[in-house]
């Protein structure tokens, strides 16, 4: 992420009439520049160094917890309690240091800044949909001191940003509010990005520079059509030398999956190191092998994921296992799915996920996990999804044969059969 070393128009104002205060640092966590572990399988505790090319921070996940790079909704995991994140040595003076959550991040997480041992801060409690402030002790501003963002509670974190803010830039106090940023990431062929910032002119950029007043601009609100995986930056000014903080949000393009078989995916996986799974998805066509398992809780009802092991061939005795599978979509399976049953013996199946190595007492099970159905049979959605379509498209009749519209209450007659609305 670049050193924000203030655009040549915003320095030339800040020195005539001080009034912009913006983060001299911002450490952005919505793509993997830092070539973070991808995903909760690869998540490590391990204190590792990690470079976005400008700056190294240190990570330290908690005995039996760990840190990664959420890749779908782009942030950094980190916990629990004594999990770590230190920053680099500032050559400025350090007033304050602000971090940003993610809309599913703990309400009841807590963290703090410290210098060695010492809190620097007053602990924050939630990150969910937040951007915590940490304003830095006098004694410890000083440029060089090496300070870390840590987990003081039994939960987990979720970061999107970290802004370092120069003493004597206003603590981060903006005269304008930054703009928001809003889009779908991931998102399949374009995603719609809206940019606002109401009664200001916004200027952005989407090739991942830093925006000033000579890049592209529009007043209120800009809409943006995405094609691509775009970092999306934005400024906002009220025209009268008063600028807001600069953000950023990057909206990635789903890549499509890889297409392999059976005998392709065990190659890959074979290739793994133990424990580990793809970051990559993967599209794999098999035949069930045996009579899939749909799993149930101690109440007998479903959880919604359904085990079983494919083939290249049928009855074939080279396979792969497909761990937790939930049904098109990837929603849940129903007890009119296992009735019917939407999977058996001889099936051939699709399904996309990720490919792991799992190992338990030094066995291997080769694995399709994070998975869900694609087609069976060449169909791709469950009978009684198409039924359910079939049922609310067709005509209504009540029972003394009157076609009715939607907003009748009472028994009807569908395809021959009633219902109760």
């Amino acid at each position: 992420m670049n050193k924000f070393l203030r655009y040549s128009l915003i320095c030339a104002l800040a020195m005539i009439c001080g009034s912009i205060s913006a983060q001299e640092v911002t450490l952005d966590f919505e793509s993997n520049e830092w070539g973070l572990p991808e995903g909760s399988t690869n998540k490590t505790v391990d204190k590792k160094d990690y470079s976005n090319g400008t700056y190294t921070i240190t990570l330290e996940g908690s005995e039996g917890n760990g840190y990664y790079w959420h890749n779908k909704d782009l942030y950094l995991f980190m916990g629990k309690q004594g999990a770590k994140l230190t920053l680099p040595a500032f050559d400025f003076d350090v007033e304050k240091i602000e971090v940003t959550g993610t809309g599913g991040a703990s309400t009841a997480v807590k963290q703090n800044v410290f210098v060695g041992e010492t809190a620097v801060s007053e602990e924050t409690t939630g990150m969910k949909g937040v951007t915590q402030a940490y304003s830095i002790a006098e004694a410890y501003q000083k440029a060089g001191n090496v300070y870390t963002i840590q987990v003081t509670s039994n939960h987990n974190t979720q970061i999107k940003k970290i802004m370092i803010y120069k003493k004597g830039s206003g603590g981060g106090t903006i005269s304008v509010a930054p703009p928001t940023i809003k889009g779908t990431s991931p998102f399949d062929e374009s995603t719609e990005v809206t940019i606002s910032a109401e009664g200001y002119t916004i200027y952005y950029t989407t090739d991942g520079s830093t925006p000033d007043a000579t890049s592209q601009s529009g007043k209120n609100s800009v809409t943006l059509t995405l094609t691509e995986t775009t970092k999306v930056s934005a400024i906002a000014t009220d025209g009268e030398d008063h600028w807001s903080m600069v953000v950023s949000s990057t909206f990635k393009k789903s890549e499509p999956a890889a297409e392999v078989t059976v005998a392709q995916a065990l190659e890959i996986i074979n290739a793994l190191e133990d424990g580990k799974t793809t970051s990559e998805e993967y599209t794999v066509k098999g035949f069930i092998v045996g009579t899939p398992d749909f799993q149930r809780k101690a109440d007998n009802s479903l959880y919604g994921n359904c085990n079983f092991d494919i083939a290249d061939s049928k009855g074939g005795s080279t396979t792969l296992t497909v761990f937790r599978a939930k049904s098109f979509e990837n929603k849940n399976f129903t007890e009119e799915d296992v009735a019917a049953p939407i999977l058996k013996e001889g099936d051939e199946v699709v399904l996309t996920g990720n490919l792991q190595k799992y190992v338990k007492n030094e066995t291997v099970t080769p694995e399709l996990k994070n998975c869900y159905l694609i087609s069976v049979n060449g169909q791709t959605a469950s009978v009684n999804a198409i039924e359910a379509e079939k049922n609310a498209n067709a005509p209504a009749f009540n029972l003394a044969g009157q076609r009715v519209n939607n907003s009748f209450k009472g028994i009807v007659i569908k395809n021959g059969k009633k219902y109760i609305k």
